[in-house]
């Protein structure tokens, strides 16, 4: 398993859904995406488990699915650990 932490200064409540997407070469839609995460709630200083279920992926997308009632989504800084 792994987590993704993400920064978003201006979230300092839950404002936007997000999950993350995993494939080994960039597909055309999102369709060729596995989804290896939850939905979260974006908030300032967000934490995502992601499980690939032991495989291995070379590209991770984070996939904003709902703004709530803003017209945007900023996310500063994104990291993947291990």
């Amino acid at each position: 398993m792994c987590t993704f932490t993400g920064s978003c200064p201006a979230c300092a409540s839950p404002s936007h859904t997000a999950s993350v997407y995993a494939a080994n070469e960039v597909p055309e839609d999102i369709s060729g995406w596995s989804k290896v995460s939850r939905d979260i709630e974006v908030t300032q200083d967000a934490r995502v488990t992601v499980d690939t279920l032991d495989r291995t992926y070379r590209y991770y997308l984070l996939w904003i699915t709902d703004l709530g009632d803003n017209e945007r989504a900023e996310i500063q800084e994104l990291t993947l650990q291990r």
